[in-house]
């Protein structure tokens, strides 16, 4: 909330947006260094999942609910990706959150299953950057990553109930989230394309209105040279006044 005061205070500056990028980049970075600690048993652990998850301080997940319930601009479908994005990012990293204290009490260990879940997941976080210059790469990858994340979760599954039942809740939170993440992200995707092609066709439609009409005549008329219609004007009067008849 604190971040939120000054981003209302002093409002968004190009500063502030590349301090948002920082933030993304350094934020699977955080959740390594993170895992380390807590599976040493060091509690520094706890401050930085806080600094790494929620992206140190940015109201990532305020912001948006935020939108979702006061933009009355948005339209209906957005307002309900919106808030599906905002809720689905309070359950992913309370969930990913718990699993740190369970491994620095002691109470799951850091093997195979846990660690090849949290490395996809920071891979995942670190490609996250592409969405602002290439969009489609990003989708692209994203999609491939999420597909080697829940086979590998569905993997190990059976490992995992054998391990706590607490980690389960961890995996069911992250699943349930990766979930509602790929359905709002599709449909918001097929709306913007929707949107984007009508637009496309208003304009074209806009402009062929606005153009005037042609007739058969004035396409003729446009095509004349007036100067030469002048001359041979001239000529001609000249010719009638020179004729005998004329005389």
């Amino acid at each position: 909330m604190f971040m939120v005061l000054i981003h209302e205070k002093n409002g968004w500056s190009r500063i502030h947006e590349n301090e948002w990028y920082l933030a993304q980049f350094l934020s699977p970075i955080t959740g390594i260094v993170t895992l380390g600690l807590a599976a040493h048993g060091n509690y520094l652990s706890l401050f930085i999942v806080v600094l790494g998850f929620w992206k140190f301080g940015f109201p990532e997940t305020v912001a948006t609910m935020y939108c979702a319930l006061y933009d009355r601009s948005l339209s209906n479908i957005k307002i309900i990706c919106l808030f599906a994005d905002s809720a689905s990012a309070v359950v992913h990293h309370s969930s990913a959150s718990l699993a740190i204290p369970m491994a620095l009490v002691g109470i799951t260990s850091i093997d195979r299953v846990v660690l090849d879940a949290i490395l996809i997941l920071c891979i995942q976080h670190m490609i996250v950057l592409m969405t602002y210059f290439r969009k489609c790469g990003y989708i692209l990858l994203q999609v491939i990553v999420e597909i080697w994340f829940e086979w590998t979760i569905f993997l190990n599954y059976e490992k995992t109930i054998s391990n706590r039942w607490t980690l389960v809740m961890v995996v069911n939170g992250d699943l349930l989230s990766h979930w509602v993440w790929f359905l709002s992200g599709s449909v918001g995707l097929f709306t913007e394309l929707s949107e984007k092609r009508k637009s496309s066709i208003n304009d074209r439609a806009s402009r062929t209105l606005s153009k005037p009409a042609e007739t058969p005549g004035s396409v003729i008329l446009d095509h004349v040279n007036w100067q030469d219609v002048c001359e041979i004007d001239g000529d001609e009067e000249s010719d009638l006044w020179s004729s005998p008849t004329a005389k």
